[in-house]
């Protein structure tokens, strides 16, 4: 049983849900924060479908063998790229994302065309540990776009990011992503025990 077969959505995933729809909807940054294992990484990926399309997008070099059904369907609709802040590299970041982009639209429409074609969300985790010059290129890269981002980090990434006006004044939502209470732990344990093969 694979990942996203054993993923349960919980009431935080159901808020987390709600706040990226949200920013692609208005076209914002916004900001994630939450104590490490509370789930932030695993609802982004499940978000984003990307234990299923990171195959197709990412090991197209090693060419990968496409479906016809997964062709179809990433032609009928936009995606969420899931990525991880890179610890070195100053531009490597932005490579990154349009790698990954460039790849959905050549894949959903078999030419390519802007990079950014086929994507409606950029969701980059672990930016704690971006510096100055990383959270440079993501300002740069959502004003010359306008591809709506989601920044997934630690408690206090707010008030670190408020430090560099020109990126936090484009921040249109944050979001805590809070761990699950005791009744819906227990609630999940009762009734998902089976499903989930234990």
């Amino acid at each position: 049983m694979n990942r996203e077969q054993q993923y349960i959505e919980t009431k935080a995933y159901k808020q987390f849900e709600e706040f990226c729809d949200a920013c692609k909807k208005y076209k914002y940054i916004g900001i994630c924060h939450g104590l490490p294992g509370v789930g932030k990484t695993q609802a982004a990926r499940h978000y984003a479908d990307w234990d299923r399309l990171y195959p197709a997008f990412c090991e197209f070099d090693r060419k990968y063998e496409v479906t016809d059904e997964l062709t179809a369907e990433l032609a009928e609709e936009k995606h969420t790229i899931f990525i991880t802040a890179p610890t070195l590299g100053v531009n490597q970041i932005t490579k990154d994302i349009k790698k990954i982009g460039y790849r959905i639209t050549y894949m959903a429409r078999e030419a390519f065309y802007e990079w950014d074609d086929g994507i409606d969300l950029i969701i980059i985790d672990e930016v704690d540990r971006l510096k100055m010059a990383h959270l440079e290129q993501i300002r740069d890269l959502y004003d010359q776009q306008n591809v709506p981002l989601i920044l997934i980090g630690m408690p206090g990434i707010e008030k670190r990011l408020s430090r560099y006006p020109q990126l936090y004044s484009r921040i249109g939502f944050a979001h805590e992503y809070k761990k699950m209470d005791k009744i819906e732990a227990e609630h999940i344990l009762h009734y998902k025990w089976e499903e989930l093969g234990l």
